[in-house]
């Protein structure tokens, strides 16, 4: 007699494949219906539109700033007539290296060469590439979600049950709901403040930092590196996340080769943006150290403060830059899933050291200004890989759910079989 069982097993893929430590869900061109991925198209396309025109109304409104969209844009244009990234808005700094190392700049010196550059064009191209972040994270909720929220696992008591996957309407509700995750990222507030407040380029940084990760979960090394060095160009404290994403690569993967690459790379690139770029054009000192000037007058006071006198350091997060206001701030639009999934937050730890640690009460602010948007990515996809951990709690429970995990993606009939004599 055949046991029932492998009957059931033709048809239902085992519970343990659709969790971290199974085999590789199929390919993406499976897991994402072109109805889903035509939405999430259409959900970028409405942000960068909608954006682009605010941003732009904005401009034309006199509500934009020569700091830094103005020397931003004078810059860019110095350096298409041959004057490498000077300006005239700071007297006397004459550099944007000065203020900082943004190499991301110099691929928009074309445009300005064609005369198609200009402070619209800058706020345009700032609102299409935070846009273009949203398809990264609704590829890692497919990813993660498509084969497990939605896996029908029959009852072993039944061995005359038989999955026969048929199409119907929900079909695609599970990659329907896999847009939950782009969407939430396009409507965080931090994010849409930093598209809404002139241009800069840190702001581009978390849509390299989503492709990036996408990568890194896919295992395509090249496409990994070539992302995130595009995020490293985007500012100098840059390579202090990409290097945490390095650390991540190590503990989450065990990918130790790579991790070392990337952190190698970012720590040679931020010595050098560092200690040697902006001291170069910054005459007067490191503008953005003078922030931190209550822990020191160099890294190395900066450094034996934090460790040495950490009550100092306690009342200034506590109280002045009130560290519980701002967690509550930053993790209350996702419910604080986020906080289930520790690891895939170590990249947000420099930038909350950053912002949190001057005393600009500027950079404590999550809205208004751009200082909280390379939090924006970590944020979504720790809730992502929280909701996964959930997901994970309940599988020995064995709840049954609909069945998506054969094409076509849709409600499974059930019909009997007599056992086979």
């Amino acid at each position: 007699m055949e046991p029932a069982n492998e009957s059931v097993s033709q048809h239902i893929d085992p519970a343990s494949s659709l969790y971290p430590n199974s085999s590789s869900p199929p390919p993406s061109s499976r897991l994402s219906p072109p109805v889903s991925r035509l939405l999430c198209f259409l959900l970028i396309f409405a942000f960068a539109v909608f954006f682009s025109a605010l941003a732009v109304q904005q401009h034309r409104a006199f509500q934009t700033n020569g700091l830094d969209l103005g020397n931003v844009d004078q810059a860019l244009w110095n350096t298409a007539q041959g004057r490498f990234l000077q300006f005239t808005l700071m007297t006397p700094v004459q550099s944007r290296l000065a203020l900082h190392v943004e190499p991301i700049l110099l691929l928009f010196v074309p445009l300005y060469w064609l005369n198609l550059g200009g402070p619209e064009t800058l706020l345009i191209i700032q609102a299409v590439v935070v846009a273009l972040g949203a398809w990264p994270l609704y590829q890692l909720a497919i990813f993660n979600f498509q084969f497990s929220i939605f896996n029908y696992q029959l009852p072993n008591s039944n061995p005359y049950f038989v999955a026969h996957p048929t199409p119907s309407l929900l079909s695609f509700l599970p990659s329907l709901l896999c847009l939950v995750f782009p969407l939430a990222y396009l409507l965080l507030p931090t994010l849409q403040s930093a598209v809404l407040f002139d241009f800069h380029a840190v702001t581009l940084a978390p849509t390299f930092l989503l492709f990036a990760f996408w990568m890194l979960e896919r295992k395509k090394d090249a496409l990994f590196i070539i992302f995130s060095l595009l995020a490293l160009a985007c500012k100098e404290d840059m390579p202090l996340v990409v290097a945490m994403m390095g650390l991540y690569t190590g503990l989450a993967h065990h990918r130790w080769r790579l991790a070392g690459l990337t952190i190698s790379l970012s720590a040679a690139w931020f010595a050098i943006a560092f200690m040697v770029i902006q001291p170069r054009f910054a005459a007067e000192g490191n503008i953005q150290l003078d922030r931190y000037a209550w822990l020191g007058h160099s890294p190395l006071e900066m450094l034996q403060t934090l460790i040495t006198q950490p009550g100092l350091v306690f009342n200034h997060l506590w109280y002045q830059a009130d560290l519980p206001g701002y967690l509550f701030a930053l993790f209350f639009p996702t419910a604080f899933l986020s906080l289930l999934n520790p690891l895939t937050l170590l990249p947000m730890l420099p930038t909350l050291a950053v912002n949190l640690l001057s005393d600009n009460p500027f950079t404590w602010r999550l809205e208004d200004f751009h200082y909280g948007a390379p939090l924006a990515p970590f944020l979504i996809i720790s809730t992502i890989y929280g909701i996964k951990r959930i997901i994970t709690w309940f599988e020995p429970l064995n709840l049954p759910s609909v069945a998506t995990s054969h094409p076509p993606f849709g409600r499974t009939q059930l019909t009997t079989h007599p056992p086979t004599q």
